[in-house]
């Protein structure tokens, strides 16, 4: 799935506006005209930006309540007010005006977007299957990538480690760009290990970013354009 957004109102006219102009910043939208299914959905589904209407009942204590879980710190989220109306910016990061204007709306889009992606980025697990060389106090393991992110990844062992082993990990992105990083152990199943980057080459630091930026937008572009065209 690639970047997308949550809008929960049931003015028509401005979910196909915000829809279009989202689109334009490759971030998909998903429309739902009811608090009760939002808050359904939510807790079963991932969306990198929430826009709620403070016209329908409910949108206050939908925000607030969604902002301070666990799940909500990541989320991007934005208050639809009517004129006057103050109560959403005391929760909301961004706020559209009603009457919505579109040049308003793309120019704080144009803020917001980058804010988005980079919280998108911190979370987004991207396939990968690549040879690691993972060196460790008994020596130097191999194993295969399962997914990456900025963080961390997933690996298929070849040998057994255990939670909190830890390693000087080396492996190469498809760009030919080679990534170096200390990793702990963080999980494992014997046959898995999930492991956390704790310290990192500055030319990594700069390259693995990079790497994650152009698949999110890949994965984006391929989404807005039909078929792939």
């Amino acid at each position: 799935m690639g970047v997308n957004a949550l809008v929960v109102s049931q003015d028509v006219s401005a979910n196909n506006l915000i829809a279009s102009l989202l689109l334009e910043f490759r971030i998909e939208t998903q429309a739902i005209t009811d608090i009760s299914r939002a808050q359904a959905l939510l807790r079963r589904a991932r969306f990198a930006a929430l826009i709620v209407d403070y016209d329908l009942p409910g949108a206050e204590l939908l925000l607030g309540d969604f902002a301070s879980s666990r799940s909500g710190k990541s989320v991007i989220s934005f208050a639809l007010l009517s004129l006057g109306d103050r109560k959403g910016s005391r929760v909301a990061n961004f706020v559209f005006s009603k009457p919505l204007q579109e040049k308003a709306i793309r120019s704080t889009l144009n803020v917001a977007s980058r804010m988005i992606f980079s919280s998108y980025r911190r979370s987004f697990r991207c396939p990968l299957d690549v040879a690691i060389s993972l060196m460790g106090r008994h020596g130097t393991l191999e194993a295969r990538t399962i997914n990456i992110s900025i963080n961390g990844m997933a690996a298929q062992m070849l040998d057994k480690v255990s939670a909190e082993d830890c390693f000087s990990v080396r492996f190469q992105l498809p760009n030919g760009i080679d990534i170096r990083t200390d990793g702990k152990v963080v999980w494992t199943d014997g046959r898995r290990a999930a492991f956390l980057f704790t310290s990192m080459t500055e030319s990594s630091k700069r390259a693995l970013p990079d790497w994650i930026d152009a698949q999110i937008q890949q994965v984006a572009y391929a989404k807005s354009t039909p078929h792939g065209n």
